[in-house]
């Protein structure tokens, strides 16, 4: 059906609260209080502050008309439900009439009073009723109506295809009109617009007639369609008894129609919530039941210890009837939650938690009074405690007492009545210690499920992994049950961010097994998406998943989520390495096979040449530099090779290739070197960029002892601390003037980048005749 329905109805009870209060504005408002006693009426009070306060004398008198108007029994009853015949009721609307027409703000109004035997007159000028004496006598009546309306349709518009919904609706619908057409005419003090009041007189019986019929056909629907629905002539039979009652009811021909009506249709309505609480199978169908029951049950204790029992014993009312009115609200909020199941399963905590704390508060009031009683018989043998002393000591033994009075209360009452008991914060470090031991995925997710089944004892749990299949997704069942309903659920479960109550998903799966009709589903979220989720069945003890259940469960599984996914991460990170090191092979093969191979074969025709060019000494030369040139950059591409292919390579192999290197270079121009050695970690490792960079940094080094320096010795010193390596290169040459700036002195350059591309730090010291040295020191990372 139509939303627009739904809001457009809702207006209605708002208007009609709105005439009611606008004509109680232009109300006379005369500040007297009838009392009817023995058929005859009394001014039982006179307002101090209304018109009629300076006629102190009309307390207690009988009131025997008002202007011309003798009144009868019934005449100045505010509800005219309660006059019994039809003849009163026709005097009673006669009296209306007169007094809508005759008795008006600021017109002086004529009251015939009699005080014993003697008969007197008053005269009062009534005034418009104040605004703040309408909000008094109106303010919870129109409450109470128009926030039952505000959550009827809260709730039709949450669902309005279910018919629950629905009939709920038309229920607190005529419940708001009873309320603000009743809290209008009852309001009044003397007179009301007649026009008006028949307006809202006639809504007020229609919506009398059909609250409890309503309210039947609600409880035949709830929480599932009853077979007595089904029969074809049941709904427009139901709806005529109303009419039937009316006809009978409002001349008179039968005054119980009405009263037979309301108690037939309340009661049975409670029967059919009782009968189907006891035949229901659903543990969800049960709990909602359970939420209808406990409204109107909290309503009904407020009212008979504030309302029906003090009438009983005392003959008066010990309370305002706002107070039990106002606890009214409970039966309609009730229904919102078991239609919109929401927080179904907090009405066990809710009941837990009153008897824990009403418990909790006995144990403690009677330790205070036993310890003011303790203390009061101590002062008595002369001990000198004072009253306020002896207050203190009892304040602070409950305070120090509460907590653990409440805790062991909490575990009692849970285990009568076979509650799961956990602490959560135990639960979660207990799983994180099995988490960290997990070494794979299904290592990770087993040790869940066995938390979660060693906790909440459910049936069983399926698990699904989602996954992607011709560019469609998939659940693919990791264990448990993998029926097509679940499976459908499963992928439907990507959308819930928390886990979430199989009941309140609306089935729209296919029919899901009975063992997972109360379950709840749980999804496995991390940073770069939905994994998987869980499916929970039925509890073993047949009640509902609690709100801490389900708080446990979303850190459960967001636990379990995050060492999946550092599972895959580090897996990720393995795959990404060992695909590294085989892309370094086959570079280095390639290399190796293509421009090293290249250059072997340029070396071996070169060697043949060279066979034949003894009689060329010119080409033979030239010959000579080519075979040196080629050699060296075979070195070179070996050096390169050998530096990114190796995997596992440490400071000590480093020392040595240096060596290698240093005897190489200086070798061919027979210059001495002195190799100084002092490590404490020859296994450091080192990662690929620094080792080639080091070695080429050493080899422009000896390069430029060959090249410029002319000397006669060269030091090379490698010194080695935790992870800090320094190494100096130095020479005895001819140095030269390091603070004149230098053009094209690109391998200093070139040195000074690489060492900055390690993050270290390059030195370069010379001067004339003092020869050269080169200092590198960085601090070296771990190798990848």
């Amino acid at each position: 059906m139509n939303k627009k329905l739904y809001v457009g109805l809702s207006i209605i009870p708002f208007l009609v609260a709105f005439l009611g209060i606008s004509t109680l504005t232009q109300a006379p408002y005369t500040g007297l209080t009838y009392e009817l006693k023995d058929g005859t009426w009394y001014i039982s009070s006179v307002s101090p502050k209304g018109p009629a306060g300076n006629i102190p004398e009309c307390t207690d008198a009988e009131i025997v008309a008002i202007e011309d108007f003798e009144l009868e029994s019934f005449d100045l009853v505010e509800d005219f439900d309660y006059i019994p015949d039809r003849e009163s009721l026709n005097h009673w609307w006669k009296a209306q009439t007169y007094f809508s027409r005759h008795v008006k703000p600021d017109k002086p109004l004529v009251l015939r009073l009699k005080n014993g035997d003697v008969y007197s007159s008053a005269e009062i000028v009534p005034v418009r009723l104040p605004v703040a004496e309408i909000l008094y006598r109106v303010g919870m009546m129109f409450f109470l109506g128009l926030f039952s309306l505000i959550i009827g349709l809260v709730v039709v518009l949450k669902k309005p295809g279910d018919v629950r919904a629905r009939s709920f609706f038309y229920m607190v619908f005529s419940v708001a009109l009873i309320f603000v057409t009743f809290g209008s005419y009852t309001s009044r003090d003397t007179a009301f617009n007649i026009t008006i009041f028949s307006v809202l007189r006639i809504i007020n019986i229609f919506a009398f007639v059909y609250f409890p019929v309503l309210f039947f056909h609600f409880c035949c629907l709830f929480p599932r369609e009853k077979k007595l629905v089904t029969y074809r002539f049941f709904t427009p039979v139901l709806y005529t008894i109303p009419i039937i009652v009316t006809v009978l009811y409002q001349p008179r021909i039968s005054y119980l129609s009405l009263n037979f009506l309301f108690m037939a249709g309340l009661a049975s309505g409670v029967g059919l919530f009782i009968y189907s609480y006891a035949t229901s199978k659903s543990p969800h169908e049960r709990y909602q039941i359970r939420w209808v029951l406990g409204g109107v049950g909290v309503f009904s204790v407020v009212f008979m210890m504030t309302t029906f029992i003090p009438i009983l014993v005392t003959g008066q009312r010990l309370f305002s009837d706002r107070v039990p009115s106002l606890f009214f609200i409970l039966i309609p909020l009730s229904m919102a939650f078991a239609i919109t199941k929401y927080h179904l399963m907090d009405i066990d905590t809710i009941f837990d938690n009153s008897v824990i704390y009403f418990l909790t508060l006995c144990i403690l009031a009677g330790l205070d009074v036993g310890v003011i009683s303790t203390l009061a018989r101590l002062k008595n043998l002369a001990l000198a405690i004072k009253e306020p002393f002896a207050t203190v000591i009892a304040l602070w033994l409950v305070v120090l007492a509460y907590i653990p009075v409440r805790n062991n209360i909490n575990k009692g009452v849970k285990r009568i009545l076979r509650r799961d008991i956990y602490d959560s914060l135990e639960v979660s470090i207990r799983l994180s210690n099995k988490l960290l031991a997990a070494h794979n995925a299904k290592t990770v997710v087993d040790a869940a499920v066995e938390t979660v089944i060693g906790i909440l004892h459910p049936k069983g749990i399926s698990a699904y992994i989602y996954g992607k299949e011709n560019d469609r997704e998939v659940a693919v069942p990791y264990f448990g049950e993998c029926e097509d309903s679940l499976i459908t659920l499963a992928i439907k479960a990507r959308e819930y961010k928390e886990p979430c109550p199989l009941y309140m998903i609306d089935s729209e799966f296919g029919k899901l097994p009975e063992v997972y009709t109360d379950g709840v589903i749980v999804t496995l979220r991390t940073s770069a998406g939905t994994l998987g989720c869980l499916l929970l069945k039925n509890k073993e003890s047949g009640r509902l998943y609690t709100r801490q259940d389900i708080n446990l469960l979303k850190t459960l599984a967001s636990q379990t989520s995050m060492a999946i996914e550092s599972i895959f991460l580090k897996e990720e990170s393995e795959h990404r390495r060992h695909e590294a090191l085989r892309e370094r092979e086959r570079i280095s093969r390639e290399i190796h096979d293509g421009i090293g191979s290249s250059f072997s074969n340029a070396l071996m025709l070169i060697n043949l040449f060279d066979k034949d060019a003894d009689e060329d000494k010119g080409r033979s030369e030239r010959l000579k530099n080519l075979k040196s040139l080629l050699s060296g950059g075979l070195t070179e591409l070996r050096d390169l090779i050998w530096t990114i292919e190796e995997d596992e390579y440490r400071l000590g192999d480093l020392i040595s290739h240096i060596q290698e290197k240093a005897g190489t270079i200086l070798g061919c121009e027979n210059i001495p070197f002195h190799f100084e050695i002092d490590v404490e970690h020859e296994s450091l490792a080192l990662p690929a960029m620094v080792r080639l960079n080091i070695i080429r940094i050493v080899q422009e080094s000896l390069a430029n002892v060959i090249k410029h320096a002319e000397a006669a010795k060269v030091d090379i010193r490698i010194k080695n601390t935790a992870q800090q390596l320094r190494i100096t290169i130095a020479d005895n040459g001819r140095g030269y003037d390091a603070e004149q700036n230098r053009t094209g002195s690109y391998g200093l350059r070139n040195m000074k980048k690489r060492c900055e591309e390690m993050g270290g730090i390059f030195f370069c010291t010379s001067a004339p005749g003092k020869g050269t040295e080169i200092i590198i020191s960085l601090q070296v990372p771990q190798s990848d």
